[in-house]
């Protein structure tokens, strides 16, 4: 893999997406650039997947959970003690940083730190803490999808799997976090942003986290580092791996087994079993 040339091209190759967020006018521009960021794998606002019934292992499903944080956990957003307010410091210096690398003003790049951690913190503050997700019943909430549709339209789940342009269709999925469709659902992330313009500080955020760039990729280290996380970032072909094997999930282990195992293994561990 070459990385100098792909170092060279900047941000040339996140241009269209940047553009596509720019472009925001309104709820409608909004609800496309965010169907289209998960379709990319940004998974901005929440998180959509599939995964193992809780119920059923041989089927999948889709989950809908909670998501869209730079920190690890909610409670690096809400804590209030001395540790967890200099971490919120490095990262809004660490975002701002990002943002003066795209061309932002130094000003203009803080402000914008500011509306990604405000945003954050309010989609932080909904969530689940990770004590009660331990317990599986917290996180089983398999709903009929047109009962979402219609006792939460203010979550737009339909615009968004239509945009998402979904296969194979489903009629139900796992609510993991159910607070995601109370409260005024997507409707009210939305308004934690004040104005579609504020969302616009926030995609891009998240895409320049998938820079390669030389000065980015220090950054994130040293933002690593202040978050008190591994401060290794792995080498470009092992994230490209990880993000394959993520994306394909079950088809990957499944072509893994076949090749690794094949039909006499299959029958041996069956025999084991």
């Amino acid at each position: 893999m070459d990385e100098k040339a792909a170092d060279s091209k900047g941000l040339d190759p996140l241009k269209p997406e940047l553009d596509r967020i720019a472009a925001i006018k309104n709820k409608a521009d909004l609800i496309d650039v965010t169907a289209h960021e998960h379709m990319i794998g940004a998974n901005a606002l929440f998180a959509f997947y599939s995964s193992s019934d809780l119920h059923n292992a041989d089927l999948v499903i889709a989950y809908l959970d909670q998501g869209g944080l730079t920190l690890p956990d909610r409670d690096y957003y809400i804590k209030d003690d001395d540790k967890h307010k200099e971490i919120r410091q490095h990262l809004i210096e660490y975002v701002t940083q990002m943002f003066t690398l795209t061309g932002k003003t130094p000003a203009q790049a803080a402000e914008a730190a500011q509306t990604v951690l405000r945003i954050e913190t309010a989609l932080a503050k909904a969530e689940m803490d990770r004590t009660l997700r331990r317990d599986p019943k917290n996180r089983d909430h398999k709903t009929k999808r047109d009962e979402i549709v219609a006792s939460a339209p203010n979550f737009y789940l339909e615009p968004l799997l239509h945009r998402r342009q979904m296969r194979p269709q489903f009629t139900e999925l796992n609510v993991v976090e159910s607070r995601i469709l109370q409260a005024g659902q997507l409707g009210h992330r939305l308004r934690a942003a004040r104005r579609a313009q504020d969302l616009c500080q926030l995609a891009p955020a998240r895409f320049h986290r998938t820079l390669a760039v030389q000065t980015v990729r220090r950054r994130q280290l040293q933002n690593a580092a202040a978050t008190h996380r591994s401060i290794g970032i792995q080498a470009r072909w092992k994230r490209c791996v990880d993000a394959t094997d993520g994306a394909l999930g079950e088809a990957l282990g499944q072509k893994y087994v076949d090749e690794t195992f094949g039909a006499d293994g299959k029958a041996a561990h069956a025999e084991d079993g």
